[in-house]
């Protein structure tokens, strides 16, 4: 998004010393300048009015994963040197541990000048979590979270407590991440795609405060997972799941939760979200666990909006879509002290943009739309903001992990940390207000504080008072004269002392206090929840009636859903915030909500807002409407795909009696209509009607569902209509599976008879498609034409290299490669495609042939230090890149997606941290592609990544881009590779130049926003 408000170069209003330096020219300062802590400040553009000061740097701290600030100002971080060593096998080890920090600036110049370490050990390296609240200090370190308790306030722990354990592996970065204290006593957290899930300290499985198993294993919850849970651990709630990567969760003092989430990488489908609660998030297939990848009705055609299914019944809307980033940690800031405009709203960390900045959010309907601003914004991309908290003064600290690159598993820099103070301008001095609990007055005045620490405080001391008269007129006072954020800290006290708050505050005037007022409802008097929701149901405040339909989700009775459908028929068609409250809402009770919303809507259900409620329940009785509705000649390909989509999360029932009868609808959109009606039908439908889907599959030529026909039915008369999509379809997908319909249902002999038929340019497009195959089929093929001396040695060379997509055809190549039988023809191709194998023999097999122990030029490579400085030529990079990379990866569409994708990849790494990924591979895995080696019953070995694993399929990408599905019942073993699947040594393969060239050309691609800063 645009910057809409001017920065100005943060060094022009900044004094760095005792006295004012004189500016600084960021691109003037060498390399090795830009990484001192005295040039820190130099590079930094900050929104004007405010100004950034350097509170900590090496060598008092370095590798700051997370921190929060206590109430007296002091900044506890979590100090991780110790990052994912096994991947990290150069960095120098901190046998003792990694630390827990406490920094203090003791003369308020706004600079730390003390350093305790409150505890350092093992146990916490690379943690990614604390939180301080009194006298605890909640550590979220994989696979365990740990409650250390300072009893004499000497800052060194008496006790050491497991909160949850066996969470993930150890370390790992999608799995628990920190925790929140809220508004209403609780605590708030969030875990990644590799938590998997919550026990006790025993290794007693949790369940939530429902009976479901708090985990993603058996297709309840999906995922990444927002959870909420008493001060004890008890009483966990799910609120929210299938994320992929959420890093925090940031509670307002309503109660309203927010996050923001990592994509896959090189997708720019990063996001932030509004936690719904109990709401889907889409990371994958709600029903089946699919990945994004795989193809569905009515996918959405950009990637981003793909990634999170957005297009299916039953998933949350994304607040915003920020691209690509790694996004760490956010907060709501409910101080004062700085711009108005920040005032209520989320400040966020994006350390793969370098950025620090703010998400001005404001309702619109029962949802949110939003505005970016930039905070503070880097020109170095070693800044990488990894956190941020809100002092006692209401300042904003960043702590920023400083490195060349944004995690992941590697870390290039051990030495270097920095913890950063952010005030309007003229406010340097740094001091926390002094705070007293000993009176309900004095509490009540700490229970406004912008910071979380102290509020727990005041809010501990104020709950521990209960029902003293004092006390409740302290709480009272505020309630009655507090500014809104304020009023409902006092509200959600005086709800825990007396039920009667809670109705007080849904006849409030302000939304915010009664969406407070209904949430304390279903925290605190649940079982009259159904009273609540009846007296506010015809409010006109959406947000509330989202909210009050969400608040139904677990009540399985008749009452409930004729509430639900008095809040369904406030539905106009045009909310899907609101639509999804309502599913929520309706899922565990849809039946009884449809009869209810039936009897009271009548014969007039067919409306265009009404068919969206029917679009969102899931119920077999909703079968034969969809069927209803799919007849209406008005309806477009899109909302066709639409309704048929919603058939997949309707119970397993036999839909064919509703759905034949649309094959023969006489619909102008009847093409669509059977194609996806073909693919709703039972098999059993094809078995009894062959001539029909004979007489229907020509009208549904060239769709997704014609290529599902073709293949069930092993139909070959349709392999020149396969060959036609295969060469000219402007889909790629589309071009991959007629690929795979056609050597699916064609032998080698078949396929080389349609190949011998095509002009020579078509040839050559033949044979990358049938490469990305990989079955028998295929392989048979390419070996024939790869041993053939008639065919031209460009052809020989390309079915060769496609050979080596699959793990049997890597196996046969370096078997010729080891018995010397590879014509001399064939080395470079078979050479460079072999060094791109997991196996180290089959790459040693590739070295061999491209005869480069030691790099091309014979010279030995200078240390990445030393590469990172050189400049090469981008343009020659790009050609490197096409030789040595494009098999495996893309930029802007060019090569071949099987690892990440790289087209900006130079706005999230910097030089030395592309070499490092080069040299290193292994060390840097992206979370999503790591290696697994797959054997079948049946005899057969695979080795790629997993891109979508349900309950009855696996699907493995391997090399070439090639993806195999496999059954899960035929899977003998799954075995996770600890080595990358990115080529080991490729610099052994490449001169220097050549080597130089190519990160220069990758440094260079950035995003359109980045670039327009340059």
């Amino acid at each position: 998004m645009k910057q809409i408000i001017p920065f100005i170069p943060i060094i022009a209003i900044l004094v760095f010393a005792a006295c004012e330096a004189p500016p600084i020219d960021y691109n003037t300062l060498t390399e090795e300048q830009k990484h001192q802590p005295e040039h820190a400040l130099a590079g930094m553009d900050v929104r004007e009015g405010l100004q950034l000061q350097l509170f900590a740097s090496e060598p008092m701290i370095s590798n700051p994963t997370n921190m929060d600030i206590d109430a007296r100002g002091r900044v506890w971080m979590i100090e991780a040197q110790n990052y994912r060593n096994k991947h990290n096998p150069d960095n120098p080890y901190r046998e003792t541990g990694d630390k827990i920090l406490i920094l203090e600036d003791t003369n308020g110049d706004g600079k730390a000048d003390s350093k305790k370490v409150f505890y350092q050990g093992e146990d916490i390296n690379a943690a990614l979590g604390i939180a301080i609240l009194g006298n605890k200090v909640i550590v979220s370190h994989s696979p365990e979270v740990i409650i250390f308790t300072d009893l004499d306030g000497d800052d060194q722990p008496d006790s050491r407590e497991i909160l949850f354990a066996n969470i993930s592996g150890d370390q790992h970065d999608h799995a628990i991440h920190a925790f929140t204290f809220g508004p209403d006593g609780r605590l708030y957290f969030n875990m990644g795609n590799e938590g998997k899930q919550l026990t006790d300290k025993d290794g007693n499985p949790i369940k939530d405060r429902w009976g479901n198993l708090v985990n993603t294993q058996d297709g309840t919850f999906r995922q990444g997972l927002a959870l909420r849970c008493e001060m004890d651990g008890s009483n966990v709630e799910v609120l929210g799941h299938n994320f992929r990567n959420p890093f925090e969760l940031a509670v307002d003092s309503y109660g309203t939760l927010w996050q923001s989430d990592n994509d896959d990488d090189g997708n720019r489908g990063t996001r932030i979200n509004y936690v719904m609660p109990y709401g889907n998030y889409g990371y994958t297939d709600e029903m089946t666990g699919a990945g994004w990848r795989t193809r569905r009705i009515g996918m959405h055609d950009s990637i981003p909006m793909r990634h999170w299914y957005l297009n299916d019944p039953g998933v949350v809307p994304n607040l915003l879509q920020t691209g690509s980033g790694s996004p760490t940690g956010i907060l709501v800031y409910e101080g004062d002290l700085m711009p108005a405009v920040f005032h209520n709203q989320m400040i966020h960390c994006e350390p793969g943009h370098q950025v620090v900045r703010s998400y001005i959010a404001k309702p619109d309907g029962a949802g949110y739309t939003a505005t970016v601003e930039n905070i503070v914004k880097s020109k170095n991309k070693w800044f990488r903001p990894s956190d941020a908290c809100v002092a006692p003064d209401g300042s904003i600290f960043v702590a920023d992990w400083y490195d060349p690159g944004v995690g992941g598993h590697k870390m290039g820099d051990v030495e270097r940390g920095r913890i950063y103070r952010i005030v309007p301008e003229g406010k340097e001095a740094y001091k926390a207000p002094a705070y007293n609990l000993s009176t309900p007055e004095l509490a009540v005045q700490a229970l406004q504080s912008p910071n979380l620490a102290t509020r727990y405080l005041a809010w501990t001391a104020l709950n521990e008072m209960g029902t003293k008269a004092e006390s409740e007129s302290a709480l009272v006072t505020l309630y009655e004269n507090g500014t809104p954020h304020l009023k409902a800290r006092a509200f959600w006290l005086l709800a825990h002392q007396s039920k009667a708050y809670i109705q007080k505050a849904l006849q409030a005037a302000d939304a915010n206090i009664q969406l407070a007022g209904l949430r304390a409802a279903q925290y605190l008097d649940e079982e009259n929840l159904l009273d609540y929701i009846g007296n506010i149901e015809d409010k006109d405040a959406p947000q509330l009636r989202r909210e009050a339909a969400i608040m139904l989700r677990h009540y399985n009775s008749i009452e409930a859903a004729n509430l639900w459908a008095n809040l369904a028929l406030q539905y106009k068609g045009n909310d899907r915030w609101y639509l999804e409250a309502l599913g929520i809402g309706s899922d565990l009770n849809a039946a009884n909500c449809l009869q209810a919303w039936k009897t009271k809507v009548g014969d007039n259900w067919n409306t265009k807002a009404n068919r969206d409620i029917i679009w969102r329940l899931r119920t077999p009785e909703t079968i034969p409407m969809i069927a209803e509705i799919l007849k209406d000649k008005d309806l477009d390909e899109q909302q066709i795909a639409r309704f048929f989509r919603t058939l997949h999360f309707q119970p397993e029932v036999n839909k064919d009696q509703h759905l034949a009868a649309l094959l023969v609808a006489n619909h102008p959109e009847q093409k669509v209509m059977n194609a996806y009606t073909l693919s709703n039908l039972s098999p059993n439908y094809y078995k009894r009607s062959p001539q029909i889907v004979e007489k229907i599959l020509p009208s549904i030529e060239g769709t997704p569902e014609w290529l599902d026909a073709v293949k069930s039915m092993k139909l070959t008369n349709q392999s020149p209509a396969l060959v036609q999509m295969l060469l000219h379809d402007e889909n790629k997908d589309m071009r991959f599976g007629a690929a795979q319909t056609l050597a699916a249902t064609n032998e080698a002999g078949a396929l080389q008879q349609l190949s011998a038929q095509l002009p020579y340019e078509e040839q050559e497009h033949f044979y990358q498609a049938i490469g990305q195959v990989g079955n028998d089929n295929a392989m048979a093929f390419l070996t024939t034409v790869m041993n053939d001396d008639a065919t031209s040695p460009a052809l020989r060379q390309l079915a060769a290299s496609s050979l080596g997509n699959s793990w049997d055809g890597q196996h046969l190549l370096a078997d010729l490669a080891r018995n010397g039988k590879v014509e001399k023809v064939l080395q470079t191709a078979i050479g460079l495609k072999l060094i791109n194998a997991w196996p180290p023999e089959i790459k040693e097999q590739g070295f061999r042939l491209l005869e480069a122990a030691k790099g091309k030029d014979g010279q030995e490579l200078p240390p990445v230090k030393e590469l990172a400085k050189l400049e090469g030529d981008a343009l020659q990079g790009r050609y490197a890149f096409k030789t040595y990379c494009a098999s495996c990866h893309q930029v802007n569409g060019e090569g071949i997606e099987f690892g990440p994708n790289l087209s900006e990849i130079g706005t999230k790494l910097a030089k030395r941290a592309i070499y490092e990924a080069i040299f290193y591979p292994s060390a840097g895995i992206n979370f999503g592609y790591e290696g697994y080696l797959i054997k079948t019953k049946d005899g057969n070995t695979y080795a790629g990544y997993i891109t979508s694993e349900t309950e009855t399929d696996l699907t493995l990408r391997m090399m070439g881009g090639v993806d195999q599905e496999i059954k899960t019942n035929n899977i003998a073993s799954k075995e996770a590779l600890e080595q990358s699947l990115m080529t080991a040594n490729l610099p052994a393969a490449m001169s220097q130049e050549e080597l130089v060239n190519l990160v220069e050309y990758l440094s260079e691609l950035k995003t359109a926003e980045q670039l327009s800063l340059q």
